[in-house]
């Protein structure tokens, strides 16, 4: 029974890294992607509204400027992977309008 037990802790432990491995590569990739929104932009990411979903199962957040998404994060299908949805920008200056 007590091996049992420490399996089951075992695969607890497991997942729960698993988990907290995923949730880091997802933030890193969504800042990785962000800078690139940001800096084609060329604003400030205190510019920026985010939106969390927390009652969504697919869309986790959504970044946009100047009321215009720029940057979505969404489950895949069979919550097996992560999708960007990452709208193709055109580089602007400093202030001018979001084209997306």
């Amino acid at each position: 029974m007590k091996d049992l037990i420490e399996l089951s802790y075992d695969a607890a432990d497991k997942v729960e890294i698993l988990a907290g491995e995923l949730h880091k590569r997802v933030g890193e990739e969504t800042k990785k992607l962000l800078k690139s929104q940001i800096d084609k932009l060329g604003i400030d990411e205190s510019q920026l509204k985010k939106t969390l979903y927390p009652d969504d199962p697919e869309t986790l957040c959504t970044y946009e400027y100047d009321g215009k998404p720029i940057l979505g994060v969404k489950i895949g299908p069979n919550g097996m992977s992560i999708l960007f949805d990452v709208p193709e920008l055109k580089e602007t200056q400093k202030g001018e309008e979001v084209h997306v």
